[in-house]
């Protein structure tokens, strides 16, 4: 369990690096929560592993073809971990199209088998809400799936933030980078290209690992 911060605690932050503490603010917590939840959500854009959840899921039986398209502010499928509607628990491995054609041209409209295990599955980018299963299960099939979802809009100071506080110093840059580059003059521009830089280094920095 990871610990979230508080919206206004990142804002601080934020109006320390901008020099806008005084009692009149040149940016308004509007366009703060604003920027903070366009944070969020373009880390997890990004970085999908920095909002994951892991929940039960009812395929549809026997179809190959699986929508993933009702799980709410749904982003990515991380991995179908396993079958949990028997006692053998068992894993579904990842695979390709290609190579469920080699075991089988008809795969799509395979057999349900005897335990309604979902052997295999498929899932590709293309189409991001949607994940095919091999063979095809029955109505008492229940996988375990772990997804990542795009954070809701912040939409007081007083919420809690979706993401890690690992994830605060990059919050912190984009914010300042959104601030900055609202601003046209010169220095303000350059200010923002700073902290830019710093945000596109965290998100790499972060992705690589």
């Amino acid at each position: 369990s990871h610990v979230m911060a508080l919206a206004s605690a990142v804002i601080s932050r934020v109006r320390d690096l901008l020099n806008d503490t005084g009692s009149v603010k040149h940016w308004t917590d509007n366009e703060m929560l604003r920027w903070l939840s366009d944070a969020q959500r373009d880390i997890v854009s990004q970085i999908p592993t920095a909002n994951t959840t892991i929940a039960s899921f009812t395929p549809v039986a026997s179809s190959s073809e699986q929508s993933l398209s009702g799980i709410s502010n749904f982003h990515r499928l991380l991995k179908v971990m396993r079958n949990t509607h028997d006692t053998d628990n068992r894993v579904t491995l990842l695979s390709t199209e290609d190579e469920l054609g080699i075991i089988s041209t008809s795969w799509h409209t395979a057999a349900v088998n005897s335990k309604a295990t979902a052997e295999r599955y498929v899932y590709d980018l293309v189409s991001p809400d949607v994940f095919y299963v091999y063979p095809n299960v029955n109505t008492t099939t229940r996988l375990e799936l772990k997804y990542s979802t795009l954070p809701i809009e912040v939409s007081a100071t007083g919420d809690t933030l979706e993401l890690p506080d690992e994830f605060l110093p990059l919050m912190t840059d984009y914010m300042v980078y959104r601030a900055f580059a609202k601003d046209t003059d010169f220095g303000s521009t350059t200010n923002a290209k700073v902290y830019l830089d710093n945000y596109n280094a965290g998100i790499a920095a972060r992705g690589a690992s």
